[in-house]
């Protein structure tokens, strides 16, 4: 059952990888190392590699990737660890969730928008991704649209204010990230992209 639940953890590690690197090079080093490690990115192939992180940096083909290996490492670690593992399901966080995140963000360079965004990966629907620039921008885009005046709020006060459902939360990140890649596709096309996320927001059940 457990190698069952570890396999939630290869886009825990593919989240790590990706961030603040170019896509390209990203999949090359993931397709090199997942080639090393036997065709997936398990804990314990992670764990059982040679070298710690410089050897799992050499694994990718990205020598100077040697901290973003560490923070992999440390959570294949904090994953085997675990006494129960997150799974991939549709529905709110558990307990179990709950025990890993606290664990993660124990880890150097794993921060809220990591953690949020592999819950939202996993199928959970009560995720507001406060940290994630493009849902930011999505709800400026927003309340520019609605003339709303002043300093704006966060997104965290700005939800909590529209007394959306808990377990709606994902889909209305969801929502204002769309808003903010179709405003980015099309300047032009603003107004209809915020009128479109307006009617959907306004679909989401209340409190």
């Amino acid at each position: 059952a457990r190698s069952i639940d570890d396999d939630a953890f290869d886009s825990l590690a593919r989240l790590v990888m990706y961030q603040r690197d170019s896509r390209h090079t990203a999949a090359a080093a993931d397709a090199a190392l997942c080639a090393a490690l036997g065709g997936a990115l398990s804990p314990c192939g992670l764990l059982g590699s040679s070298g710690g992180a410089a050897g799992v940096a050499g694994l990718m083909g990205q020598p100077s990737w040697e901290a973003k290996a560490q923070t992999m490492l440390e959570l294949a670690g904090k994953w085997a660890s675990l006494s129960a593992l997150p799974a991939r399901r549709s529905g709110a966080r558990d307990a179990v969730d709950k025990a890993f995140e606290a664990s993660a963000k124990g880890v150097r360079g794993v921060g809220p928008w990591t953690v949020n965004e592999f819950m939202i990966g996993l199928g959970r629907t009560d995720v507001l991704q406060v940290s994630c620039h493009e849902v930011a921008t999505g709800l400026r885009h927003l309340l520019e649209a609605e003339q709303a005046g002043g300093k704006p709020p966060t997104v965290a006060a700005w939800s909590k204010a529209a007394r959306f459902r808990p377990d709606h939360l994902t889909r209305v990140s969801a929502i204002l990230r769309g808003l903010h890649r179709r405003v980015q596709a099309s300047r032009p096309a603003k107004a209809d992209a915020c009128t479109d996320a307006q009617a959907a927001l306004a679909a989401i059940p209340r409190e």
